[in-house]
């Protein structure tokens, strides 16, 4: 799990690339990656992996597809359900 999570954690860096101009910028973007990182991780893993391979690594819908052997409508509707919940662990973090 920790190293999934790392993994995570490294691909949402990347994909949350920001300007890094000031030290508080720096901490604020640091934050919202712990926030993602943390949320992602409470994703059941069918969700969390079709999220990271198509919002976080570009992959189109079907190639993630094909990598979790699902149709392209499964696989649609697996992201719907991740992304729900991901703005909705998301919101809660952020109220919290």
């Amino acid at each position: 799990m920790d190293q999934a999570l790392n993994a995570s954690s490294a691909r949402i860096a990347a994909w949350l690339q920001a300007d890094q101009s000031s030290p508080s910028r720096h901490v604020e973007r640091e934050e919202d990656l712990s926030r993602l990182a943390a949320a992602l991780a409470q994703l059941p893993d069918d969700q969390r992996t079709a999220v990271e391979l198509h919002h976080l690594q570009g992959l189109p819908l079907a190639e993630v597809a094909a990598q979790l052997e699902r149709t392209k409508g499964a696989t649609a509707a697996l992201l719907f359900r991740g992304l729900k919940k991901l703005r909705q662990l998301l919101e809660d973090r952020g109220a919290a």
